[in-house]
């Protein structure tokens, strides 16, 4: 019995030191995000310095935290730390000149101007490529930008690549869509090269000036000299500015560089611009809850759901407009009435990193081994399935029990799954809204539960053992019945208004 106590006063000493650890950790996310927003509003009209992804702090998560991951997570830097920087320091250094060098010498494509008719815009719209086939449903914005085409309004999308392809297909559509390949100008390259070397010492200027400490000053420079990437996609999106001059402007809105950079550039060009919030909102969420003020915040804010209205009114007040547009991921429950019955599957949703899914993926294994009688699927994001694919395809040449993975139609995949295991992931709403039962497998590091505030749509698993424990023990009788589950994801993933949008455009 006097064991027993010791271990129970042992557990409760451990579990006080980890959330005191917890605490330090968000104090000094919020100290370094506080110092680096200085940063911001000093230097909001300077496009080069915008485009520093070192000095976006989206949200204190491990993945999201980059080269500032071991100033939040360690209580003090080593030697080789500093050493670390350094060597990363001259190897940015290195490859900003190659970069540069490189891009000078490739044949320049001196493409058309892509707007011939030289009309005026009614929208554009800037999102993400993150599939080789382009089609006019779109993968954050869903089927609004077609929706606003087929209202007589004059709309054309620009796409940032995250793939390799050299070119994608595009489908045939109600509007016009442009991926971002152009090659940069030897004008502007030149240009660039001189205006980063000048925002280089200008940086080094402000921080020795304003008591950065010496780790903190080569991250920031290590951001500018990388920062070449994010310049091209800039210079692409300027050229489709000065040639369509559009009127409204509507981009996702995480609060990251490419995101900033484009709201002050909508600035130059005089477009209304509108910043759409389509993620979950997590609990140590930064960049989009605070206003920089200047040129790099979005004239209208437009949210997916109550909740998240809620956020941004308790946070930025009446200084911003506002407004509930709604979420396309719920057409696709928009009138759900009944739900699919003797659901078996269990379908396993990662955060988007590599590190989660290799975990996931050993979840699934493990449930697997315990012979459960449904099947386990297991879906990451468009970006990491190849390596999700690649994974399993290894682990499976060992192993008797087979893991499935989820593509194609996530409705699919919710209609025959009883309950979703997730991180970080708005996949626990549409799951929620599809009256499935969510568990939320707890990271003690990372603080990206979207569901942290509504803790009563969802169970909570701290090891494998306990989600096998929450899946055998449902009891339907005192969960939430699927329609009362239907109606909370309203809070996160509303129906769509487009008379949002419409009533709000220039």
């Amino acid at each position: 019995m006097l064991t027993k106590v010791f271990d129970k006063n042992k557990y409760w000493l451990l579990m006080y030191n980890y959330e005191h650890d917890i605490k330090n950790y968000e104090s000094k996310f919020d100290k370094l995000a506080t110092k680096l927003d200085q940063i911001l509003i000093e230097f909001h009209d300077n496009v080069n310095i915008v485009c520093n992804a070192n000095i976006h702090l989206s949200r204190n998560h491990p993945e999201y935290l980059g080269v500032w991951k071991v100033l939040i997570y360690k209580k003090s830097l080593s030697i080789n730390e500093y050493f670390g920087g350094f060597l990363l320091l001259l190897q940015s250094f290195l490859f900003f000149i190659l970069s540069v060098m490189r891009e000078f010498i490739r044949f320049n494509q001196n493409q058309p101007m892509s707007n011939p008719e030289g009309s005026e815009l009614d929208v554009m719209f800037i999102s993400h490529q993150i599939q080789n086939l382009v089609t006019d449903d779109d993968f954050y914005f869903g089927e609004i930008i077609q929706d606003l085409a087929q209202s007589n309004k004059r709309v054309v999308r620009l796409l940032i690549s995250h793939l390799n392809f050299s070119q994608s297909p595009i489908e045939p559509g109600s509007f016009t869509t442009l991926i971002l390949n152009r090659t940069v100008s030897k004008l502007a390259l030149i240009k660039y090269f001189f205006a980063n070397m000048n925002s280089l010492w200008r940086l080094c200027l402000f921080c020795l000036r304003n008591g950065f400490k010496l780790y903190e000053i080569i991250c920031v420079l290590i951001g500018q000299l990388s920062n070449f990437s994010l310049i091209k996609i800039i210079n692409n999106i300027e050229i489709e500015l000065k040639s369509w001059r559009p009127k409204n402007l509507i981009i996702t809105f995480e609060g990251n560089a490419i995101e900033r950079a484009v709201l002050l550039l909508s600035k130059k060009y005089n477009s209304k611009s509108f910043g759409y919030q389509h993620a979950p909102i997590i609990k140590n969420q930064h960049s989009i809850l605070r206003l920089l003020k200047g040129d790099l915040d979005p004239d209208v804010i437009l949210c997916s759901g109550p909740y998240s209205n809620s956020k941004f009114l308790t946070k930025l007040g009446k200084e911003k407009i506002i407004l509930t547009l709604g979420s396309p991921k719920f057409r696709q429950f928009e009138y759900k009435e009944n739900f699919t019955k003797g659901k078996d599957s269990i379908l396993l949703v990662p955060d988007g990193n590599f590190e989660s899914i290799d975990n996931f993926v050993n979840l699934g294994y493990y449930l697997l081994s315990s012979k459960y009688s449904g099947a386990i699927l297991i879906r990451s994001h468009p970006l990491f399935h190849k390596y999700l694919e690649n994974k399993i395809s290894k682990l499976s040449k060992n192993c008797p029990h087979t893991l499935l993975i989820s593509s194609g139609n996530l409705i699919e995949s919710l209609q025959s799954s009883k309950c979703v295991v997730y991180q970080n992931s708005s996949v626990a709403i549409q799951a929620i809204l599809e009256g499935c039962h969510i568990i939320y497998l707890r990271n003690p590091l990372m603080n990206i539960d979207p569901l942290w505030e509504h803790t009563e749509y969802r169970s909570i698993a701290t090891s494998f053992g306990e989600v096998k424990t929450v899946v055998e023990t449902l009891d339907p009788s005192k969960d939430f019945s699927p329609m009362a589950l239907h109606e909370g994801g309203k809070l996160f993933f509303s129906e769509l208004n487009l008379d949002i949008i419409l009533n709000s455009l220039k």
